[in-house]
């Protein structure tokens, strides 16, 4: 679960500690898309989208509390 901030019961966000070792991995349909409304929305590139060797297509965001996300879909199959 992610929440907001709340100190008084000792639930700091990534920001507050500054930084974090921990990196959500979320699968989506259409990175692309997802990744462009995410940074529209907030979220501050890490990484940009990209194929990637093991497979799958996906990129690195920064929530606005400092969350590390890794957002990405299979890569679809070159075309010969």
């Amino acid at each position: 679960m992610l929440a907001d901030e709340h100190p008084e019961i000792g639930f700091l966000s990534p920001q507050t500690l500054g930084g974090t070792p921990v990196l959500l991995v979320l699968t989506v349909p259409d990175v692309d898309t997802f990744f462009k409304r995410a940074v529209s929305a907030g979220a501050t590139e890490v990484k940009p989208v990209a194929d990637q060797p093991y497979g799958r297509r996906s990129g690195q965001l920064k929530d606005p509390f400092g969350h590390r996300w890794d957002v990405g879909s299979p890569a679809k199959p070159a075309h010969s």
